[in-house]
């Protein structure tokens, strides 16, 4: 009986090692599921799994695959330049890196993307600092007067050059364990009238169509009639005769067909809201990549800003142009009336940073980073109103 039984395990033991070899030389490959752009995607709030960050054997090269969400469309503004940081990356990688893209609020809305990207639900998203509560120093005002590049420059210097109010702000986002890319220039807005006019005191008692109304505003100050209304609202409001001008973005005009309705066009070349952040990493993943590519994802994000400035003036050019064949006056915020306009914008945005630095608990290091934008907002205004 126990040579039947040594016998037995001997046959079992020259089954099992061969087994036991096969399955340690197997590479084990985790490769997520494939991207399907969607034609409509809802919004969704559920979170998905933290698998992200993964890494796949592709013949003898490692593949590091990263997953990016956005909130926004994919021919929207900071999708757009987070899909041109990301062919960047993967381009100049040779395949080493590959994105997995859901843009269109498929794996969140725009408060849900700075949980996402801090979780490790996914690697890189598109945000927008003021729709965040956890990250309430992002929220400054700024008062700059001048084109795109001033409007990066000034968030730039409060955000990353400036070393006390740099630090305030990075350990928030180091906190949040997100690392900031880049800032990327906004678009001018415009104020779109039925008749000829150059001052805001030619607009007092009409009634101009646009979005939710600040608290305060030049338009109020002017005696301005504010109505509150989406964006498609306002070609019919504004043909219809309800409102006698709209305020919207320079390229929404055209984009809406507005300019078909009006005669002329205030520039507001002005900012009181930091310049957009379109994309963010999880610094966790970005400290365990490789050297070489935290250094091309570093490039890329150098690029894309200096692209986004280039792309913004070319648009507003663009879009000028577009007007004026259309036979629309375009003309600039007189000096005093766009020194009124970015004084009341910064209050607004001044109260705002104060109450959410105060709800986190952090109006002392709030009030370090309010003090040097103020610096910078009376150097800005002493070169306007000279």
């Amino acid at each position: 009986m126990k040579k039947t039984f040594f016998l037995s395990l001997l046959i079992m033991v020259f089954i099992l090692v061969p087994l036991i070899a096969s399955c340690s030389n197997t590479a084990t490959t985790t490769t997520a599921a494939p991207v399907k752009t969607p034609t409509a995607a809802p919004a969704s709030t559920s979170k998905p799994a933290a698998t992200t960050a993964s890494t796949t054997a592709a013949a003898d090269t490692e593949v590091i695959k990263l997953k990016y969400s956005s909130p926004f469309g994919e021919k929207d503004e900071p999708t757009v330049l987070a899909y041109e940081l990301m062919d960047y990356v993967e381009q100049n990688s040779n395949g080493r890196v590959q994105f997995e893209r859901y843009p269109a609020g498929i794996l969140g809305t725009v408060p849900e993307q700075l949980q996402l990207v801090k979780t490790g639900s996914v690697d890189l998203a598109s945000i927008i600092p003021i729709s965040s509560a956890e990250i309430p120093l992002s929220h400054f005002p700024i008062w700059v007067a001048g084109d795109a590049a001033a409007g990066v420059a000034a968030t730039v210097k409060i955000m990353w050059e400036n070393s006390e109010t740099a630090k305030l702000i990075q350990d928030e986002w180091t906190a949040n364990n997100v690392k900031l890319l880049f800032a990327n220039a906004g678009s001018f807005s415009g104020t779109l009238v039925k008749f000829d006019c150059s001052t805001l005191d030619e607009l007092k008692g009409k009634k101009i169509g646009l979005g939710q109304p600040p608290a305060k505003s030049a338009f109020s100050e002017k005696g301005v009639i504010e109505v509150s209304m989406n964006p498609p609202e306002m070609y019919e409001a504004m043909s219809r005769g309800l409102v006698d001008g709209v305020n919207n973005a320079i390229s929404s005009l055209i984009t809406l067909d507005l300019y078909e309705l009006g005669k002329c066009v205030l520039v507001v070349r002005g900012w009181n809201i930091p310049q957009g952040l379109p994309a963010t990493i999880n610094l966790e993943v970005f400290n365990k990549l490789p050297a070489d590519i935290q250094q091309l994802i570093l490039d890329a994000a150098e690029k894309v800003k200096a692209d986004s400035l280039a792309k913004a003036d070319a648009d507003l050019a663009s879009d000028i142009k577009k007007l004026q064949d259309a036979g629309v006056t375009v003309k600039d915020m007189a000096p005093e009336d766009l020194a009124l306009w970015l004084d009341l914008g910064y209050e607004g945005q001044e109260q705002t940073f104060i109450n959410d630095s105060t709800k986190a608990g952090k109006l002392d290091q709030a009030n370090i980073i309010l003090n040097y934008s103020k610096q910078l907002r009376d150097q800005e205004k002493a070169a306007l109103l000279k």
